[in-house]
């Protein structure tokens, strides 16, 4: 069944790519060659076709790779499909299959496959609206966007609901979340088995530096106190004056991440990197420490060149681990991100 679904989302793309507008919303892939001689690949890609059809319609498809380490059956596995209908004015109808939304979505900071190599928790954002069901969204005054969203969540048999805003202003970028784990709010209610959730995320750019913040708290119970463990917290700022650059990001891994729960405790990860940019080349150093009570200390260095092209940045590195006070590893990687 699988299968049969992933060549009819083929043959529906490939029904329209002569003859539509594609686009590439997200694009992360990442590549590194340690002194195991072992080298891994993961991706994680988005596109949208615009099809050119009457009420606006869009389609999405999403696929995704994990520490590929050789040409398998799974090297593509499909991560979402979606279609994005405007079936009248001011009103979007979206149904979708898989990802729907990556919640504190950013393009820089402490995120992505070159910091988070684990299947599963590659920590772009917070974590994905994902399974089965609808989107209903709208703009008021142009510049507020609320969001519905009804589905079962993947692997479940469940009907939940999830609630987005958006405050789009000239410089900066608000994303206020809230949902519950199920729509049959009154029985779950009576038998203690209703969660929360909710969260924040902002952007703002003042120029010569960006900032961005996300606050999230997993499903817990209305009467459940709230623990700073559980907590997905997200603060980086980068800053760019003439040549300079800079970037700073505090990082602390929440309880549960999409799903899966992770056994940590008072986890703080720190990065940093500081260098020069040139129009659209830059090179420098960067340092990644990262401490729980769970594990042992980890301090990642290393030296990173870049350029754009195509709105797209590739990264190219050589790191050095250290884990406690032994050396573990050293070894090149290429990291390419943006969006087309």
């Amino acid at each position: 069944m699988k299968k049969l679904i992933n060549q009819l989302i083929f043959c529906f793309i490939f029904n329209f790519s002569f003859s539509a507008e594609i686009f590439f919303p997200e694009l992360f892939i990442y590549s590194e060659i340690d002194s195991a001689s072992t080298m891994q690949s993961s991706y994680r890609i988005n596109m949208s076709i615009d099809t050119g059809l009457k009420y606006n319609i869009f389609v999405g498809l999403g696929i995704k790779g994990y520490n590929i380490e050789k040409m398998q059956s799974n090297f593509v596995e499909f991560s979402s499909f979606k279609i994005d209908t405007k079936p009248v004015e001011n009103l979007n109808f979206n149904f979708f299959l898989g990802r729907a939304k990556t919640l504190g979505y950013s393009e820089f900071g402490y995120i992505g496959f070159q910091h988070h190599r684990r299947e599963h928790f590659e920590y772009i954002g917070y974590k994905d609206i994902s399974g089965s069901g609808i989107e209903l969204y709208s703009t008021i005054f142009e510049s507020i966007e609320p969001h519905l969203y009804v589905y079962s969540p993947d692997n479940t048999n469940i009907v939940a609901t999830d609630m987005l805003w958006y405050y789009r202003g000239e410089n900066f970028y608000l994303e206020f979340y809230a949902g519950l784990n199920t729509i049959d709010f009154y029985n779950a209610y009576i038998k203690n088995e209703l969660l929360k959730r909710f969260g924040f995320f902002s952007y703002a750019n003042f120029g010569k530096i960006e900032l961005v913040i996300g606050i999230y708290s997993p499903d817990s119970k209305f009467d459940a106190p709230l623990i700073a463990d559980d907590f997905y917290f997200h603060v980086s700022e980068k800053i760019k004056i003439g040549y300079f650059e800079q970037v700073l990001s505090v990082f602390s891994r929440p309880s549960s991440y999409n799903g899966y729960p992770e056994n940590i405790s008072n986890d703080i990860d720190v990065y940093a990197s500081v260098g020069a940019a040139i129009g659209d080349l830059g090179f420098g150093l960067e340092n990644t420490v990262t401490y729980s009570t769970s594990y042992e200390l980890s301090d990642k260095i290393g030296a990173y060149s870049y350029f754009y092209f195509a709105n797209l940045i590739y990264k190219l590195g050589f790191f050095y681990t250290l884990t406690g006070n032994a050396f573990d590893k050293y070894g090149l990687f290429l990291n390419i991100s943006g969006n087309i």
